[in-house]
């Protein structure tokens, strides 16, 4: 309780002004959309979640052309098992609870103030099925980020992003004939910051 509550009070104390223009936190909408997690071989079927809405938080340092940031996001997504030409899915299959770590890069500036920026870094992905089964995995993201100025203190971000990590099934969770594989996810995403 005592790391939290010092995490916390760092963030609210006074920095001095050259410092605190470079904070931001910032709420996020996005969509993200998924392929793999599993193959049927013999029926020639791909398993796994199919998209999601997803809301987020983000906490955010830049410096500069260097930034650092802190990201949350949940989101509930299908369960689809596709042939290709068909997809079959049960909806509101999994939650998930998505944190994430991300180190970017400017790479350039245009106009008033747009920035391009690179950006990557691990991500934790704690899926939960409608069964309540929990599945943590350890994956990575990376992309771009245009950042767009609406004020003196305020921005929009639009992020995209393709990601992936371990399956989100376990070997217990899929019959024989059926191979589990990386899960790739591809997503976008819209945040309005507040710097400070």
């Amino acid at each position: 309780m005592r790391p939290r509550l010092a995490f916390l009070l760092l963030l609210a104390a006074p920095m001095p002004g050259a410092l605190a223009a470079q904070w931001s936190i910032a709420p996020e909408i996005g969509i993200v959309s998924f392929s793999g997690s599993a193959r049927d071989t013999a029926a020639g079927l791909d398993l796994g979640p199919t998209r999601a809405t997803t809301l987020g938080f983000g906490i955010a340092h830049e410096d500069g052309r260097l930034g650092i940031a802190l990201r949350f996001r949940y989101g509930a997504s299908g369960l689809g098992a596709s042939s290709g030409d068909l997809t079959v899915v049960q909806e509101h299959a999994f939650k998930l609870y998505d944190v994430s770590s991300v180190a970017s890069l400017g790479l350039a500036t245009f106009g008033t103030g747009t920035a391009l920026r690179l950006e990557a870094g691990p991500a934790v992905s704690v899926w939960k099925s409608k069964g309540g089964e929990r599945r943590t995995r350890l994956g990575a993201n990376g992309g771009l980020a245009v950042l767009m100025p609406l004020g003196r203190r305020s921005s929009a971000t639009l992020h995209a992003e393709v990601g992936v990590s371990g399956s989100v099934f376990d070997a217990a969770d899929v019959p024989a004939g059926v191979e589990r594989r990386p899960a790739w996810r591809r997503s976008v995403a819209l945040q309005i910051r507040r710097t400070w």
